[in-house]
């Protein structure tokens, strides 16, 4: 499973590369896979997860919420093999999202 999810990230890290975004690892307190910027402007957030469990929602979801407060953003997204879900969090909505659909269609 660890090697999945390290597999899954980098995949999705070589799929952000291609955007022409930048692309930084967020961590304070926390941590946040991905933080994206458009000309120094925030885009969006992103936490890759092979598969989101009761056993680690919350920490996956901690450095993506740190993430959203520090850069005033309400949404955020969490990338997962095959989960599909929308939670509402802290005011803030997460979107899971299968790495095949994000993939082929990126994020909205």
């Amino acid at each position: 499973s660890e090697d999945r999810g390290r597999l899954l990230e980098n995949m999705i890290y070589s799929h952000l590369r291609k955007s022409g975004h930048d692309i930084f690892y967020f961590q304070e307190s926390k941590e946040c896979d991905f933080v994206i910027f458009n000309k120094r402007k925030f885009v969006r957030a992103i936490q890759v997860c092979d598969q989101i469990t009761n056993d680690n929602l919350q920490r996956e979801c901690d450095g993506l919420l740190e993430a959203l407060v520090k850069f005033k953003s309400n949404i955020g997204y969490i990338i997962t093999n095959d989960q599909e879900e929308v939670i509402e969090l802290e005011g803030k909505t997460i979107h899971l999202i299968p790495a095949d659909k994000y993939l082929m269609n990126g994020i909205g």
